[in-house]
C-alpha cells in the first residue's frame, strides 16, 4: 500500500518550505492521533476530549471516554489504568451497556472524569536528553510491578554527561488490568516482568542511540528467584514466561528495588491525576538522588529472542539515515539526523536536527 504525503511541519522554519512543494502545518501546535506537538517549545501534549460530568455514567459512556484518550507512549498509564479497572468491575457485574452503574462506581468515575482533563495541559518534553553536553554513558532501566487489580512496566533512559551531570527521562510504559480469573500475586508479578522484558526489547532495538547498559528492576523476590532458575525446574505457567524473559534479559541484569522506590507501582494500582502530575517518582526526578540507580554493576548485553547477543557497548553516534517511528498508516514521525535518540520523543539538540516533521498521510 502506498501512502501519499500531504503536509509536514518542522521546528526549523526554513525547513517548512520543502523543495518538493509539500504543504506545511505551520508553527505553533500540530496534532495527529490525539498527540499535540508544540513546535516552538518542542513538547508533546495528550489530547483529552471534553466529556460532560453531569451525565449518568453507563458502561457505554465509560468505555467510550476511556478509549478516546490516546496515550500512545503510556506516559499517563497510572491515570488511564484507573478507568480500565472501573470498566472491568462493570464487566464483572454483567451490566447492560446502557444501564446506570452502581453509586460507588459512579462516584469514582465522576471524580476521575473531572480531573483527567488536567493531563492535556501537562507538557512532555520530546527530547530524551535534555542537556546539550557531551555524553559519557547511557543506560536503559525498566521497572515492573503488579497488584490484584493491574500490572505494569515502565522504562527510563539514564544519561551520564561528561560534566558529571545525570538526567533520567521517562521513555514509555504499559499497564494492563489483571485477569478476571483470580491469579496469585507472584504470578501477576511474573506477568509484569514478562511485559517489562518485551518492552525493554522494543525500546533497546528502536532507540537509535548507543546504549551502554540495560537493567530490569522488580520488588518481587519470588520473581528474582524464578529468573535465576532453569525453566526446566519450574511449572509450565512459570517456565514459559521465565524462558521468554531469560531470552531477552539475562538473570545477571535483574535487580531488586524496594516497593516505595518502584515507579511501576503507580502503574499497577492507579493514582489520581493530581498525584501523578506531581509525582517525582514517576517522572524520574526522585530517581536522580535514589540509591536505586546510583550504584550499578558492570555492563552486559541484551539477548534477542533469536539468542543472538546484541552488544550494547558505547560507540560514536554517527549515523545519517532516516529514522522512522510511530508508523501506523496515519502518521509517520521521521527525521534525518546526525546525532540523537528516538522513541516518540528524542534527544536532539536544535543544532543537530536537520528536519523534524509530523507527516499526515492518507491512502492513495
Amino acid at each position: 500500500m502506498c501512502w501519499e504525503l500531504r503536509s509536514s511541519t518542522a521546528r526549523t522554519p526554513s525547513k517548512n518550505n520543502h523543495p518538493d512543494g509539500w504543504g506545511h502545518l505551520g508553527a505553533g501546535t500540530s496534532k495527529a492521533l490525539g498527540i499535540h506537538w508544540n513546535v516552538t517549545q518542542d513538547q508533546f501534549h495528550v489530547a483529552v476530549p471534553p466529556t460532560p460530568v453531569d451525565v449518568a455514567p453507563t458502561k457505554r459512556t465509560i468505555a467510550s471516554t476511556t478509549a478516546k484518550i490516546f496515550d500512545i507512549l503510556g506516559l499517563f498509564s497510572p491515570i488511564t489504568i484507573t478507568a480500565k479497572i472501573l470498566l472491568q468491575q462493570l464487566w464483572k457485574l454483567h451490566l447492560d451497556w446502557d444501564t446506570p452503574v452502581p453509586d460507588t462506581i459512579a462516584t469514582e468515575w465522576q471524580r476521575w472524569i473531572s480531573t483527567v482533563p488536567a493531563i492535556a495541559s501537562h507538557p512532555i518534553n520530546r527530547r530524551l536528553r535534555p542537556l546539550d553536553v557531551p555524553i559519557l554513558s547511557q543506560q536503559i532501566h525498566g521497572f515492573s510491578d503488579a497488584s490484584a487489580n493491574a500490572y505494569g512496566a515502565v522504562v527510563y533512559l539514564r544519561t551520564v554527561y561528561q560534566n558529571a551531570d545525570v538526567s533520567i527521562v521517562l521513555i514509555t510504559s504499559k499497564a494492563r488490568v489483571s485477569p478476571v480469573r483470580p491469579v496469585t500475586i507472584p504470578r501477576l508479578e511474573l506477568t509484569a516482568a514478562y511485559l517489562l522484558s518485551k518492552l525493554l526489547l522494543t525500546v533497546s532495538t528502536d532507540l537509535n542511540i548507543p546504549i551502554h547498559d540495560v537493567y530490569a528492576w522488580t520488588d518481587s523476590t519470588i520473581v528474582l528467584s524464578w529468573v535465576n532458575k532453569s525453566p526446566t525446574n519450574l511449572k509450565v505457567f512459570v517456565a514459559n514466561r521465565i524462558a521468554s524473559i531469560q531470552d531477552v534479559i539475562p538473570p545477571r541484569q535483574w535487580r531488586h528495588v524496594r516497593s516505595k522506590d518502584n515507579p511501576a507501582d503507580l502503574a499497577s494500582r492507579g493514582v489520581s491525576t493530581s498525584d501523578l502530575l506531581n509525582s517525582t517518582l514517576w517522572w524520574g526526578r526522585v530517581l536522580l538522588g535514589s540509591r536505586v540507580l546510583l550504584q550499578i554493576g558492570h555492563s552486559y548485553s541484551v539477548i534477542l529472542p533469536s539468542r543472538t547477543p546484541l552488544k550494547l557497548e558505547p560507540s560514536p553516534p554517527l549515523f545519517k539515515s532516516p529514522v522512522h517511528l510511530m508508523t501506523s498508516g496515519l502518521i509517520t514521525l521521521h527525521s534525518t539526523i546526525s546525532s540523537g535518540s528516538w522513541l516518540g520523543h528524542n534527544a536532539l539538540s536544535p543544532t543537530h536536527a536537520n528536519l523534524v516533521s509530523i507527516v499526515i498521510c492518507q491512502p492513495s
